[in-house]
C-alpha cells in the first residue's frame, strides 16, 4: 500500500504520515515502512499502555485529541 501511494504521488515515504491508534497494527505498519507515525489516544491505545514498561513499540508523534487535525507534540 506504501508503495503504491509513494509511486502515484511521487512523495518520499519519510513524508507520509501513519496515523492509527493500535500500537501493533497502525504504529507498526508506519514504522515498517519508513513513515512518520502518529499515534492517536482516542481508541484502543491507552496512554498508560504506551508509556508502560512492557511497551517497546514507539510512535514518532502522539496526539491525545481525537480531531482529525489534532495539535501534535514529539514525546
Amino acid at each position: 500500500m506504501i508503495d503504491y501511494i509513494a509511486d502515484k504521488y511521487k512523495i518520499d515515504r519519510s513524508r507520509i504520515c501513519m496515523v492509527g491508534d493500535r500500537l501493533d497494527t497502525d504504529i507498526v505498519f508506519g514504522n515498517s515502512n519508513g513513515c512518520v507515525s502518529c499515534l492517536t489516544l482516542s481508541g484502543v491505545t491507552t496512554e498508560e499502555k504506551y508509556l508502560s514498561a512492557g511497551n517497546n513499540i514507539k510512535a514518532r508523534l502522539q496526539s491525545a485529541h481525537p480531531s482529525p487535525l489534532p495539535p501534535l507534540f514529539v514525546p
